[in-house]
């Protein structure tokens, strides 16, 4: 960005296989112990606004400078196949605009929303009971799984058992702040 001056953090958390990049936001801003979400926010994408949605952070080219020192590979390309669920969504756009979506997946989620998916986006997260114990077992923390929040999973792939829904909705909860 023209005229920012980039900063690089001393920390941020490793991601975890299929974690939500929502859900990596949310382990940096507890392991840093920040006190506000605007902090965190200005910590990782140098400003006070930005779009966090379960599985998609606006500003990611931002935040992938600022980690560049840890890893080149934890870039947005990387976030963005690797911990949002763009790559769920492919298979289902017709046409000439899948070429599109792979040029630059970030657009994807600036137009998904006009696109006319039959499935609608969770508004709450949804865990698994067995996974959260494996995760806390061998991580010692939990996580969101990406595949956990894909519209219309309402049932662990792994441990075939039904999923959990956190009774806050981050949709209302975003309006209404």
């Amino acid at each position: 960005r023209v005229g920012v001056k980039e900063e690089m953090i001393g920390y941020f958390p490793k991601p975890y296989e299929n974690e939500v990049i929502y859900s990596l936001i949310a382990r940096y801003h507890c392991h840093v112990n920040n006190l506000s979400k605007y902090e965190t926010i200005k910590d990782l994408f140098m400003s006070k606004k930005c779009n966090i949605d379960i599985d998609y952070v606006s500003n990611l080219d931002v935040l992938a400078d600022k980690l560049k020192h840890f890893s080149m590979s934890l870039n947005e390309i990387y976030f963005l196949e690797k911990h949002t669920s763009a790559p769920f969504y492919f298979p289902f756009v017709k046409g000439d605009d899948v070429n599109e979506f792979v040029r630059c997946l970030s657009t994807f989620y600036r137009y998904r929303k006009k696109m006319n998916f039959s499935m609608l986006e969770k508004e709450n997260l949804f865990y698994c009971p067995k996974c959260m114990e494996e995760q806390f077992e061998f991580f010692g923390e939990g996580y969101w799984d990406r595949i956990h929040q894909a519209p219309g999973v309402l049932v662990c792939v792994k441990h075939h058992i039904p999923l959990v829904k956190h009774p806050i909705n981050l949709i209302k909860y975003k309006k209404q702040e």
